[in-house]
């Protein structure tokens, strides 16, 4: 996950370097990398939010999984857009008197809106890296019979 996390930074952190006359094609290798990178973290974290759990609960977990990362998404989202219009509010304040428009504080607010998500996540790469530390699970079974799965009672 923390290598996940880090290169999901790389991505974000090219973002955060767009211009107003930046080219598609680094945006574009921003998204990929940024992609890559997410895709490497959320499979490994699905997979430890279910680890351990009976049988007849992995539904339950794996819901409350998907939950919890949606509402994640969503109070990111919320906070980054904060963060990036009041940015932009404070650019447009300070330059007021200049020629710099509304197209170089949209940048601002964006560019300081990801280099906030770059430092969430290092963070969240540092967290994993120190708190996971969950063993991999244990397939074998007794005498090579396959694993019993406990019938739910109804």
């Amino acid at each position: 996950m923390s290598s996940g996390y880090l290169v999901t930074a790389v991505g974000v952190l090219l973002l955060a370097l767009l211009q107003k006359d930046t080219s598609y094609g680094l945006l574009a290798i921003a998204e990929v990398i940024t992609g890559l990178g997410i895709g490497t973290a959320f499979m490994p974290a699905m997979s430890l939010g279910t680890h351990g759990v009976d049988p007849q609960y992995a539904g339950v977990a794996s819901a409350m999984v998907g939950a919890s990362q949606q509402i994640g998404g969503s109070v990111g989202t919320a906070l980054l857009n904060t963060i990036a219009a009041s940015s932009t509010a404070a650019y447009l304040l300070s330059h007021a008197h200049s020629a710099a428009g509304t197209d170089a504080a949209l940048v601002h607010g964006f560019s300081t809106a990801y280099w906030w998500a770059v430092g969430f996540l290092v963070l969240s790469a540092v967290v994993s890296l120190a708190a996971v530390n969950a063993p991999r699970p244990n397939h074998d079974t007794a005498a090579g019979e396959p694993a019993k799965v406990p019938e739910m009672v109804v």
